[in-house]
């Protein structure tokens, strides 16, 4: 599995993210580690990536398209 890859639940759809968006990703995981800690860095992460961007997966029409994205 790619690095950048999240692996899901949902058997229809794979959700890889851009290299901008990872790397936006582990800024964001940084950023909790220094300013809340290890414990809050994990928390904030396990929110992200469940239910947050499975639910991605699970509908995938969600939200609004962007060009720029």
């Amino acid at each position: 599995m790619a690095k950048n890859q999240i692996p899901m639940s949902h058997p229809e759809y794979k959700l890889s993210l851009s290299k901008k968006a990872q790397e936006d990703f582990e800024d964001i995981l940084l950023y909790t580690l220094q300013a809340w800690g290890e414990e809050q860095m994990y928390v904030y992460r396990d929110d992200i990536l469940n239910p947050a961007l499975e639910e991605l997966c699970k509908q995938p029409h969600i939200g609004h398209k962007r060009s720029d994205l």
